[in-house]
């Protein structure tokens, strides 16, 4: 009896606590729900407009000079005088008389090669005077010969008549013949002297060939500046025995110097793309025929692609520059593909302490532009994976009363160039088009935003393509 009573017990009092349970509950006030994901969110976006910018890539790289010319010595001898001037970093203008190299022993060679000319020449008279003699000479004989036939054939008619002796005959034929083999010996030499003749033309031939090596050799004693130039190492002194190939000094030219700068294959790749419109060729040839038939530098100028110089950490000095050429390979380490850029007068408006010279070795910056086109400029930090976020209208209906607001709208978007923190976009996106540029996370579609401008963005932006 006394365990049922505690059984009882139990379950009254779990049925009193139900009880009050479900009292309690239901003298709570009812729960409202506040819809926060209805509540439009704060962002700053900008209004798009199009801009005409010029596509640009920017590389490094040193200079280095057009030519650089080794000069060597082509005869040996001692020299003799060496210009003052010519010491390592001086500048020298063409045609400067900088060398010079004892030249007797070649005045001699030249005298001597120009006897062995009047030599030989006066031989090849001698035997046109010969030729001359000889045809005379065989003319001669030959009327002699004939008078001689002559002569036997009265003799052999004298001798059938029995008027002469035999002797006389055979004595008449025996001129005959003595005359008939200096016929034939005059012929012989008439035949060879235009062989002979033709020797000692050859030899006159050898002989003036020999004058001008000498007179080369002579004018190789001076050596002269071949173009303006900065003398950049000088290995011989006067008074100085110097032998056939020894080199005497180098020299690099002051009117051009070459720049090769190494750039991203990819980075490359997006201004190729700008370097011509659809359709449109170089001179009215495909770029195939164009790359073979125009010089690479002419092809660069007609599709519109330009090049400046500057100095790292000194924008304001510039200097115009000319793409040349592209590499023909990548280099091995970086992987990146080398533009040779020119720039023409280097020296000009030099400023000591303001303006240098670009001079071999110098680090630059170099920037290569194509034709202006237009573009959407927007900041770099309103792309999200591959995405930007933009605004559209949505209608509601609210009673009886429609209203618009303002949401999100993700569009996915590739940028056509990329410059520090800017992004440019040729197309997909339109004038008047609002860009959100304010953080924003999550980030959903139909998303309700408040929108408000960012002026001051819109503000740097028109300041940095001004300054393009």
């Amino acid at each position: 009896m006394l365990v049922l009573t505690k059984k009882r017990a139990f379950l009254l009092a779990l049925m009193v606590f139900v009880g009050i349970s479900v009292v309690l509950v239901k003298l709570q006030p009812t729960m409202e729900h506040d819809d926060l994901a209805k509540k439009p969110v704060p962002v700053s976006v900008i209004t798009l407009k199009p801009h005409m910018i010029a596509p640009t890539i920017t590389g490094y790289g040193v200079v280095e000079p057009n030519v650089l010319l080794n000069v060597k010595l082509e005869v040996s001898g001692m020299v003799t005088y060496v210009h003052p001037k010519l010491r390592k970093g001086e500048l020298i203008p063409q045609d400067t008389l900088v060398l010079t190299v004892d030249d007797r022993d070649y005045q001699l060679a030249l005298q001597q090669a120009k006897a062995d000319v009047a030599v030989t020449q006066a031989n090849l008279r001698e035997l046109d005077a010969n030729v001359d003699d000889v045809k005379i000479n065989l003319d001669l004989v030959r009327q002699k010969l004939t008078l001689s036939n002559n002569e036997l054939i009265r003799k052999q008619k004298l001798l059938l008549k029995r008027s002469i002796a035999q002797s006389n005959v055979d004595s008449q034929k025996s001129a005959v013949i003595q005359l008939k083999q200096e016929v034939q010996s005059l012929k012989n030499q008439l035949d060879t002297l235009p062989a002979q003749r033709d020797v000692l033309v050859a030899k006159i031939e050898i002989a003036e060939a020999s004058v001008e090596t000498q007179r080369r050799n002579l004018q190789r004693t001076k050596i002269v500046m071949p173009f303006n130039g900065r003398i950049t190492q000088l290995s011989v002194e006067e008074n100085q025995f110097v032998a056939q190939g020894t080199s005497l000094f180098s020299t690099q030219t002051i009117d051009k110097v070459l720049i090769n700068v190494q750039f991203p294959v990819e980075r490359f790749h997006s201004l190729a793309k700008s370097m011509r419109a659809p359709g449109e060729s170089a001179g009215g040839l495909s770029f195939e025929k164009a790359v073979l038939m125009i010089k690479t530098s002419a092809m660069f100028e007609m599709l519109g692609i330009e090049a400046e110089v500057r100095l790292p950490g000194a924008p304001n000095i510039r200097w115009p520059a000319k793409v040349e050429r592209i590499s023909d390979d990548l280099d091995p380490l970086t992987r990146t593909l080398g533009i040779m850029v020119s720039v023409e007068n280097p020296y000009k408006d030099v400023e000591p302490g303001v303006r240098p010279p670009l001079i071999a070795q110098m680090y630059t910056e170099v920037v290569i532009r194509a034709r202006p086109q237009l573009f959407y400029v927007i900041p770099r930090d309103a792309l999200h994976e591959g995405s930007i976020y933009t605004l559209s209208n949505e209608q509601t209906l609210e009673g009886e009363k429609t209203t618009d607001k303002k949401v999100l709208l993700k569009k996915e978007m590739t940028p056509d160039y990329q410059f520090g923190s800017i992004a440019l976009f040729k197309n997909g996106l339109s004038e008047g088009q609002q860009i959100i540029v304010s953080d924003l996370f999550p980030a959903v579609n139909g998303m309700a935003l408040h929108v408000t401008s960012d002026e001051v963005m819109e503000q740097s932006i028109q300041q940095w393509v001004e300054g393009q």
